[in-house]
């Protein structure tokens, strides 16, 4: 947080990463939040009207961000990603795990980070039942390499 105010451009500059024209240098994924913004009032300035402008970019600069901002009413999430990495129900799967992280926190605040829960339990049945299956017994008649090749032959 003390260097919060260093361009991103000089960060990369001091650190020279290596370089590639498919992704950003440092990281692929951004998570941004932003406390409840003022009121949004006109301002007057030597004579000059100042107002917010409200402008939604279509142009993922990352692979993912999430964007969060504190409103009055709550807060407000937007996820942004590329759409040659990602498509819509992917991303809406991803929403659908981060909703259910934040709806277990809230139910068990005090429950570590890495028992909780980002399926919810129609997904979590669906991973544990339908997509997998009751065990199968296997004879032991062939080594495991064999198996593989037997399978990619049929």
């Amino acid at each position: 947080q003390a260097h919060q105010d260093l361009p991103f451009e000089q960060l990369v500059e001091a650190l020279e990463p290596g370089r590639s024209l498919s992704h950003s240098p440092l990281f692929q994924v951004m998570f941004n939040h932003q406390a409840e913004r003022r009121a949004s009032v006109e301002t007057r300035l030597n004579g000059l009207s100042i107002e917010p402008l409200e402008w939604q970019s279509q142009t993922a600069q990352f692979d993912l961000t999430l964007n969060t901002n504190e409103q009055a009413h709550g807060i407000e999430a937007v996820l942004k990603y590329a759409t040659d990495l990602f498509d819509a129900a992917t991303i809406e799967r991803l929403a659908q795990h981060w909703s259910a992280l934040l709806r277990a926190i809230v139910a068990e605040p005090g429950q570590r980070i890495g028992q909780l829960p980002m399926l919810d339990d129609g997904q979590q049945q669906q991973l544990l039942a339908q997509w997998n299956p009751a065990r199968l017994e296997q004879t032991v008649e062939q080594c495991i390499h064999q198996v593989i090749e037997a399978q990619a032959e049929r």
